[in-house]
Parts: structure tokens; C-alpha cells; sequence
């Protein structure tokens, strides 16, 4: 069957095996699953995510923001957020940026 994580989101780093950055680009694979099983997350630092295939519904606060092919987010990662994927499996490129 299909891998499905337990956060509903898979990483895959793009800026391996740079140790030390201050950004870290990922290829984010985005599973479907209902509002109330979204894992949120929060950092120091910002985030930006542009989606390359499917839907994101995004979450932050009481934000609900949906985010279709070629939409792009850019947010203060040290609000609670956390997306879902709509429909299907979606998949995002997310650079995060974390403050030394």
C-alpha cells in the first residue's frame, strides 16, 4: 500500500547535504485528510511554500487559506500552521527559513 506518515506530510530536502544554511528548501508531499487530523507545527523564522500539483488548504490561526497550482504563501512561521492536501495528494516546494 502507500506510505502515508503520520503528520500527513512527507520532506524531502533539496539543500543536502549543506550542513549550517539559513534556509532549507524542501519538496513537500501533502496527503488528503480531514481539517480536524491536521498535525500543526511552529519555528522561529519564516516559510514559503509554492504548490506545484494539486490543492493545499493552508491553516494558520483561525486562516484558512486554499492554495491551488502555482499559488504561493509566504508566513511568520511561529504561528501554529498546517495543510492539508485537497482532493488528493498535493506536492509543494516549502523553504523555510530559521534565524541563527
Amino acid at each position: 500500500g502507500k506510505h502515508v506518515s503520520h503528520i500527513g506530510y512527507q520532506y524531502h530536502p533539496l539543500a543536502y547535504p549543506k550542513i549550517t544554511k539559513a534556509m532549507e528548501p524542501f519538496v513537500v508531499v501533502i496527503e488528503p485528510r480531514e481539517p480536524g487530523e491536521i498535525a500543526f507545527n511552529n519555528h522561529r523564522g519564516e516559510e514559503f511554500v509554492y504548490v506545484l500539483e494539486g490543492v493545499v488548504e493552508f491553516h494558520s490561526g483561525d486562516k484558512v487559506v486554499t492554495l491551488e497550482e502555482g499559488d504561493s504563501i509566504y508566513f511568520d512561521s511561529v504561528v501554529p500552521h498546517g495543510y492539508r492536501g485537497v482532493g488528493g495528494t498535493a506536492k509543494a516546494l516549502a523553504i523555510i527559513h530559521r534565524p541563527n
